[in-house]
């Protein structure tokens, strides 16, 4: 998984470890390598199609000026790597017939900046022959579509030389190939390229470019390596260097050690390639890796335009800026602590919003879909939420580019399928049809309207939301007045869900509301009408009777295969008084699913008096039923077998939010107490949370999870967060017992 993210323009970095491809979450937990590095890269989109590279590294490399019978000749300080850098490329490096030392790394701590997409990790490495560790500050950010990242280094002994090895093998639109990897050696810039999509690794030091030491660049269908090569030249060079001797003049060793090859001309490699680059440098300065995005030659080659100063102060003036338009736009009083987490939740909003206006689910991690389907595309459902985040913080212009990317993924027939990339084209599905989500994309563009006034998107949007709500309105299942069927939200069963019907009643609802604002000729009342009926079934089938002193609820009236619903704490039920259903076809289940908190917040897809007398009812089930025992936190549904159930983030957020509305304050607080303890210290939001560590789990962040905080961050009073705060240490206490 991985631990944060930097964002900007056209290019996303996923900082962390990802999920070797072949191992399911089923079988064993993540085994995510201590600390953080580039993972991977992901433009000009940030959808799948958009990844450059997952597999990478970058090392540290120490060579003796002179040799020392009994000491290393060399030491190696290898930064972590994620699990697509397989561990015998750290094995080759190593040269297997030079005493060679290998250095532990440590990874002291990262952090975000508090008002900016700004990242700072530390790390020390150990070694024997270290009379004290070296530290490594890295500062990174993201401008014109480059990752700059400074480094500064401390207690390298002076009888080493420093060199930086950097190996990338490219994945362009997720393919590797038909491209081409090549080295520039008089700007030390390593560059692959494919369909015009530029991905560069460069080194700049006292603002100049570094002259490579070393560079390979092979076509890996001949079976070449370029690490191996690299491995066979650093033999050759400390034999060399041996056989020189402490005699020498240090000019002459000063050669040596600066260009390991002849370097007469650039390496080259096309088809299935990979590439290494080896720079030395002055460990008493700082210097800089720049890895970036272009579509051109001679961008890919070039420095960057901006000193990393400059650069640096202007991505923080430009964040800061940006939240200070939020902050005039929607000022909350919160304790300071969820004030800073309520800022990076909305810096994170944005970094996951691509150039087109598609907003992904989440980076990318997991392209084989062995462990999950897969998160680098647009949900209209999880997008709906973060549009009404958006909108209800202020993000006005993000809300409206993303319902102009939206009109673009619409069926023919006004629905909007499964998931789209940042194309809007239909990514790949297993469960087509989601009611939902066209009821989700009406309601958050008519919240857009209503939150920020701005009816010029809806105006240009008239088709788009015409055709949804035809659509809603003429869908049904059979004869009946029900919606018709598909899957329901967490995409596992087919039927007709109560979530689904809710989501339709507020499309319809927000169609006919966005007709009537805008004075368009649509048939309004029929929308209306048709939105009543589902209202009126919602009201007499969601409440599905008492059992043992405690309220029943029916998430689903009926299952297109009841073997779709394993893990239901009470055996699915016939219908017997269903009014208009036949109880012959139709099937019950009352599974405890938080879902259905869905019904009213957000969809108000009832009347006043009816969400009065259920929604507490529906918050108490739901704490009784859902929270996990051990680690807490509220799981989606009763049984749920998606990574054995584990708390969710979100979830526990929207148990809070119905909580407050329904006037059950000490719930809301313990939900968002155990949110806040469970935040990572970047602050950036899983999805799930782990039962046995209370670390986080699976993916990272979730943009769904951020929304949904930002929204309590909204309609939470602030004596609630600050009595979560006061209840924070009962559950921290057992995630450190955990530990």
């Amino acid at each position: 998984m991985l631990q944060f993210t930097l964002a900007r323009d056209a290019l996303l970095v996923g900082y962390g470890a990802a999920r070797a491809s072949d191992v399911s979450p089923l079988e064993t937990p993540p085994q995510p390598k201590p600390g953080v590095r580039p993972s991977l890269f992901f433009a000009p989109t940030r959808d799948t199609a958009g990844l450059l590279s997952r597999k990478t590294f970058t090392h540290l490399l120490l060579v003796r000026k002179v040799q020392v019978d009994g000491h290393a000749r060399a030491l190696l300080l290898p930064f972590p790597t994620n699990e697509w850098v397989a561990d015998s490329q750290l094995e080759t490096l190593v040269a297997a017939d030079q005493p060679m030392g290998v250095a532990t790394c440590v990874a002291l701590e990262s952090n975000l900046h508090p008002e900016a997409d700004i990242s700072t990790t530390r790390f020390s490495f150990e070694h024997p022959e270290l009379k004290k560790p070296v530290s490594v500050q890295i500062e990174g950010f993201i401008c014109e579509n480059t990752l700059r990242e400074q480094f500064v280094l401390e207690h390298v002994p002076a009888e080493f030389a420093c060199y930086v090895v950097h190996w990338h093998q490219p994945e362009i639109a997720t393919s590797q190939q038909g491209q081409t990897t090549y080295a520039h050696l008089h700007n030390g810039a390593l560059i692959s390229f494919r369909h015009g999509h530029f991905f560069s690794a460069k080194l700049e030091q006292n603002n100049s470019p570094v002259r490579p030491a070393f560079a390979s660049c092979v076509q890996m269908q001949a079976e070449q390596c370029a690490v191996r090569e690299f491995a066979c030249r650093l033999s050759a060079l400390l034999t060399t260097v041996k056989q020189l001797g402490s005699g020498a003049p240090a000019a002459v060793r000063s050669q040596v050690l600066h260009t390991w090859q002849s370097l007469q001309s650039e390496p080259i490699a096309t088809g299935t390639s990979q590439g290494l680059m080896v720079w030395p440098v002055d460990t008493h300065h700082a210097f800089e890796l720049n890895t970036g995005w272009c579509t051109s030659l001679g961008a890919a080659v070039a420095r960057c335009p901006l000193p990393f100063a400059a650069a640096r102060s202007a991505v923080l003036a430009s964040d800061a800026a940006w939240l200070m338009k939020m902050k005039e736009r929607r000022s909350l009083d919160l304790p300071d602590y969820v004030a800073g987490l309520y800022q990076r939740s909305l810096l994170t909003l944005k970094q996951m919003q691509d150039p087109t206006g598609g907003i992904i689910a989440a980076p990318e991690f997991q392209f084989e879909f062995t462990a999950c389907g897969g998160y680098g595309y647009c949900w209209g459902r999880d997008a709906g939420f973060i549009s009404l985040a958006m909108d209800t913080a202020g993000l006005y212009e993000e809300s409206a580019h993303f319902y102009r990317y939206m009109a673009k993924c619409q069926s023919e027939n006004g629905s909007f399928l499964h998931r789209h990339d940042m194309h809007g084209h239909l990514g790949p599905s297993w469960g087509l049809l989601q009611p939902d989500e066209t009821g989700s994309v009406l309601f958050g563009l008519w919240q857009h309207v209503k939150i920020s006034g701005r009816k010029e998107t809806a105006a240009e949007l008239r088709g788009m939301v015409e055709r949804g709500a035809q659509w809603l309105a003429s869908y049904r299942y059979g004869d009946t007045e029900w919606l018709g069927e598909g899957f329901d939200l967490w995409e596992e069963r087919e039927g007709v869900h109560l979530y689904s019907v809710a989501a339709a009643v507020a499309g319809l609802r927000a169609a006919a509301d966005l007709a009537d604002t805008l004075k368009w000729p649509s048939p309004v009342s029929a929308w209306r009408a048709r939105a009543d009926v589902l209202s009126k079934l919602l009201e007499e089938h969601l409440v599905a009777g008492q059992h043992s002193g405690e309220t029943s609820f029916a998430r689903t009236l009926f299952l297109k295969n009841t073997a779709q619903h394993p893990g239901l704490s009470q055996p699915a039920a016939e219908s017997t008084s269903q009014g208009l259903l036949d109880p012959k076809r139709w099937v019950s289940d009352f599974v405890v699913d938080i879902s259905l908190l869905g019904v009213v917040e957000p969809f108000e897809a009832v009347s006043e008096k009816f969400a009065e007398l259920t929604l507490p009812a529906l918050c108490k089930a739901m704490r009784k039923k859902l929270w996990r025992s051990g680690v807490g936190g509220i799981g989606r549904y009763e049984g749920d077998h998606y990574r054995d159930g584990q708390p969710w983030i979100l979830t526990t957020l929207w148990l809070a939010l119905a909580a407050v509305r329904c006037g059950d304050k000490p719930l809301a607080a313990e939900c968002l107490a155990w949110v806040l303890a469970h935040v990572p210290r970047e602050g950036q939001l899983p999805e799930q949370v782990d039962p046995l560590t209370g670390e986080p789990a699976w993916v990272m962040p979730l943009t769904w999870s951020h929304a949904m905080f930002v929204l309590a961050c909204v309609h939470v009073p602030k004596d609630v967060w600050t009595s979560a705060l006061q209840n924070l240490n009962s559950f921290e206490s057992k995630q450190k017992k955990n530990r």
